[in-house]
């Protein structure tokens, strides 16, 4: 499976003046698209912090995903943190420069910044029209402003490569120390299958959630025939991400 980290870049979050809107739902879009979310990071508008973001995040991951900081405000640093990873320079881009033109804004200093990115950079979902998505090397960099997250995200998600994947919700009243040895047993038996327990002991009706996930279908079904009888299953649940 594809794999992704996410950076969420802005003071204004870690001040708490404002709520991350674009984690939550960045999390919700890479399930969907079967990717897997490796980590998620919310970090400072600072240069060497989100240049040491960025290249742990490419070392562990197959995608990195940045939103934020790329506006015309002297804290607007993401695309030159991406650049200083990457150890390339920051380039005017000769189409986001033409694109700024149509929005009637005039090249200066200030303008400049939404139209330099590092070198190299491709334009995804660029119309001539709506500011694209920068993609540099395997970094998207996305604004971070949440609605205009959400209205890219249309355009970035094509370019992931994920794969569908299956996962499975088994409910129980057991009491999730009663079935933990079980669990660990069957997941070394099924290293494929991603095995996790989540107890709920102020649920109604049931104390434990099971879940497995895969890519296989017919082993993400042999572990639920398992699980259901491991835990007791009082009832489960089943969806498939593609």
């Amino acid at each position: 499976m594809r794999s992704a980290t996410v950076i969420i870049i802005g003071d204004e979050i870690l001040s708490g003046k404002f709520r991350d809107e674009n984690g939550p739902f960045l999390v919700d879009a890479l399930r969907r698209e079967g990717v897997t979310l490796d980590h998620l990071a919310i970090i400072a508008d600072d240069l060497d912090v989100i240049a040491d973001e960025v290249r742990r995040g490419m070392l562990r991951s197959d995608w990195v995903i940045t939103t934020g900081g790329v506006g015309p405000t002297h804290d607007d640093v993401t695309f030159e943190g991406v650049a200083r990873a990457l150890g390339v320079p920051l380039v005017l881009h000769p189409s986001l420069a033409a694109l700024l033109k149509t929005y009637g804004m005039t090249l200066d200093a200030t303008t400049e910044r939404m139209a330099k990115v590092p070198e190299g950079s491709r334009l995804v979902g660029s119309d001539g029209n709506a500011y694209p998505v920068i993609l540099s090397d395997r970094v998207f960099m996305l604004p971070g402003i949440p609605q205009l997250v959400r209205k890219k995200w249309s355009t970035l998600a094509p370019e992931l490569g994920g794969t569908a994947w299956h996962t499975v919700r088994v409910y129980s009243l057991a009491l999730e120390h009663e079935v933990a040895s079980a669990l660990a047993e069957l997941q070394a038996r099924f290293p494929d299958v991603k095995i996790g327990s989540y107890p709920r002991p102020f649920a109604e009706g049931h104390r434990l959630i099971v879940t497995a996930q895969g890519s296989d279908p017919e082993r993400v079904a042999a572990v639920r025939a398992e699980l259901q009888v491991v835990v007791q299953a009082i009832h489960w649940e089943e969806d498939e991400v593609t």
